[in-house]
């Protein structure tokens, strides 16, 4: 097994997540997928270390750390034996590397053909393989492909309703967990590798690098593929990257969204949710640096049963004093959404009136019809000015809006409503109208946008809930400025959501915003592409 060493200092330049480059005669092609994730091939000789410098330099922007990589490059025997179960447990010897400590429950795969990095052959590890360190150390990524023992029919599997003729196979998730000293968890990261692939080799052809770098630092970490098919999976590792001396860039602010809470507010099996949500963004105020939060908007499932109201109530009531915070109602926080929305939000004016948060000097006020709200808090590039517009405002919410804009001019500002992205593009009709069959007088996402966001180049984002899924773009203004667009609603998923919060990492010293998704209940974040992605923007040139 050979490993590559750097010790010495490596400044990292910031480089595209998406290369076409030829360095030192290795021609490195970058593939996107159908998830967009960039997959790398190796179209002449060249080794691991040129391949992971540049898969770290896409994530980490002007830092020098030294880092260690292990490439799996004498580890290949030719047995065909199976892997037994157990756990495949990898031993650190200081600086000789990761060995296999018992050849009977390990093998190493070799295929008729595939696409590699750095060198042909990797390890494999059963479902479950923990690696543990000589000493702590930060987990900065590895490659990782999928194969399995049995060959998989395309027949017996059913295509997704609409695909058509092509074949959509099924996803694979793959967690990676950081334990300490102690074998207690840390934190965990969800990936969601390239679309695996089949051949008559059973082996995935696609290598997907899993950037772990959120985690702290760590003892050991397991890996664990999560299938939607029956029988056994495996992985293929290479290219493990580790530093014992990175230290993540703590100059950046947090603001924290947290999406549709209904499913949480609704069940009291769930309600545990919504509340690790709440402490976790109290409890990590100083070590997140968190400056606001702000609720998206659908608190409840039904507006009009008082009890969702009293679970919403005390989960948030954890932030008050401690957090600026916030909070918009959604269309399911209506009492009659479907026939008469006009009859409003008679529990979210109870249990979230002015008077809750009027003594609190970042609160600025309330809408005419008390359901929208603006706040302006401190922030290390200066004050940010937030509004909280009701899903579907009226042309009086707007009107309001544009009154304490002008007041404020030029303040960075940010817009929550509840309802303004689907998946591509905003929603074009206001919700409540349709439900309503046009009894209600608010506006769509369009209108909103030409009306209020696209005439203020101080609005530079605004982001939402209602649809469950995640989807991000970027639209002009009249002046031609960027609007950032954001959709985060994970409410269709298992428990209703899982507990996952966006996380706005904002870092002045390098004008980008760095979107986090993360899971207090799970202790898990999530990083395909929807999730864990960043935004550029010069708030010294734009404000």
């Amino acid at each position: 097994m050979s490993m590559f060493q750097r010790r010495q200092l490596l400044s990292v330049m910031a480089m595209s997540a998406i290369f076409f480059a030829s360095i030192s005669g290795c021609q490195l092609n970058s593939i996107e997928d159908e998830t967009s994730h960039p997959v790398y091939e190796i179209m002449e000789t060249g080794t691991a270390e040129l391949i992971v410098e540049a898969a770290v330099a896409g994530v980490f922007s002007n830092t020098e750390f030294s880092y260690t990589i292990t490439d799996f490059s004498e580890t290949r025997r030719m047995e065909s034996r199976d892997i037994r179960s157990g756990d495949s447990v990898f031993s650190a010897e200081a600086d000789q590397g990761f060995s296999f400590p018992d050849p009977s429950i390990y093998t190493v795969k070799s295929p008729n053909s595939l696409t590699t990095l750095g060198s042909l052959p990797y390890a494999v590890l059963e479902e479950f393989g923990t690696v543990s360190f000589d000493s702590p150390r930060r987990l900065l990524g590895f490659h990782i492909s999928l194969s399995r023992e049995q060959v998989i029919e395309l027949e017996d599997l059913e295509p997704e309703q609409g695909s058509g003729s092509s074949m959509d196979l099924p996803q694979f998730n793959v967690l990676v967990s950081g334990f300490n000293r102690d074998g207690m968890l840390v934190d965990s990261i969800r990936a969601i590798p390239a679309i695996a692939t089949y051949a008559e080799s059973n082996v995935a052809l696609d290598w997907f690098w899993v950037d772990t770098s959120l985690l702290r630092e760590i003892a050991s970490f397991s890996i664990k593929v999560e299938s939607p098919i029956e029988g056994l999976s495996y992985i293929l590792v290479d290219n493990l990257t580790t530093s014992a001396d990175f230290v993540p860039d703590e100059d950046f602010f947090t603001i924290a969204l947290i999406p549709d809470t209904q499913k949480y507010s609704e069940s009291p099996d769930l309600r545990a949710l919504f509340d690790a949500q709440t402490t976790y963004l109290a409890d990590s105020a100083d070590t997140e640096h968190i400056a606001f939060a702000s609720h998206l908007g659908d608190i409840v499932e039904n507006g009009e049963i008082e009890a969702e109201w009293q679970v919403a109530d005390a989960a948030m009531r954890v932030l008050d004093g401690l957090l600026p915070y916030g909070i918009v109602p959604g269309n399911h926080d209506y009492v009659d959404e479907w026939n008469h929305p006009e009859k409003g939000s008679p529990y979210f004016l109870s249990y979230f009136p002015e008077s809750r948060f009027e003594s609190y000097s970042w609160w600025v006020g309330v809408s005419p019809d008390r359901l929208s709200s603006a706040q302006i808090f401190d922030t290390p590039l200066g004050r940010f000015l937030y509004f909280h517009l009701s899903v579907d405002s009226p042309p009086p919410t707007v009107e309001w809006a544009q009154g304490i804009i002008d007041a404020n001019p030029g303040i960075p500002t940010l817009v929550t409503t509840h309802a303004y992205l689907r998946e591509n593009g905003r929603i074009p009709v206001p919700y409540l109208s349709a439900m309503a069959q046009g009894t209600w007088e608010g506006i769509s996402a369009d209108e909103l946008f030409t009306s209020l966001i696209a005439p203020n180049d101080q609005i530079f984002m605004v982001t939402c809930g209602h649809i469950s899924a995640e989807y991000h773009q970027v639209s002009a203004n009249r002046s031609g400025l960027g609007v950032f667009e954001v959709l985060q609603d994970y409410q269709n998923r298992k428990d209703g959501g899982e507990g996952f919060l966006r996380l706005m990492r904002f870092f002045p010293g390098r004008d980008i915003v760095q979107m986090v998704t993360y899971s207090p209940w799970l202790h898990t974040y999530e990083i395909d592409d929807d999730s864990y992605f960043t935004l550029s923007i010069d708030f010294d040139a734009r404000f």
